[in-house]
């Protein structure tokens, strides 16, 4: 998937969501935001696509804690599919790093990277019993309470 930063409102049909503060806007493809509601930059842009499929990754401190599927097309008998493994993308989390990261297929490609971002507004699709989404949330709380207080020096 192609992925680029922009400082300017790129062309329509280009993917874009803020890049410098948590959920300063949620992300759409540009035009298909009412008239009058385009949102200054900075961007991350990236191509539009169609996923088939999308999982969520719980990510603490490099580490999977959990993953679910969370939007797509289910199997004919409507079970969630299981999550594929990330083992072949070799992926090298940043050290510390709390966050989810949302991986799906687009038709014709492999498994790409749809979003990642820290634990801030991140819904929880491991369900209700879950214990791994609690340690997530309070992992992640001090994740971004260390974070603001790091960047406020």
């Amino acid at each position: 998937r192609n992925l680029w930063t922009s400082n300017s409102l790129p062309e329509k049909g280009v993917f874009i969501k803020p890049i410098d503060k948590l959920k300063r806007f949620n992300g759409a493809p540009l035009g298909e935001w009412p008239k009058g509601q385009q949102k200054k930059g900075p961007y991350i842009c990236s191509d539009v696509v169609h996923f088939i499929n999308e999982w969520r990754y719980y990510i603490d401190d490099g580490k999977i804690l959990g993953a679910a599927w969370y939007a797509g097309e289910a199997a004919n008998d409507d079970k969630e599919p299981d999550p594929p493994s990330l083992d072949s993308l070799n992926i090298k989390w940043p050290k510390g790093w709390v966050g989810d990261a949302d991986f799906g297929y687009v038709k014709g490609k492999d498994l790409c990277l749809v979003e990642a971002h820290p634990p801030f507004a991140v819904g929880n699709y491991l369900g209700l019993n879950s214990d791994i989404y609690p340690k997530w949330i309070i992992d992640g709380y001090f994740y971004l309470k260390n974070k603001d207080n790091n960047e406020k020096k």
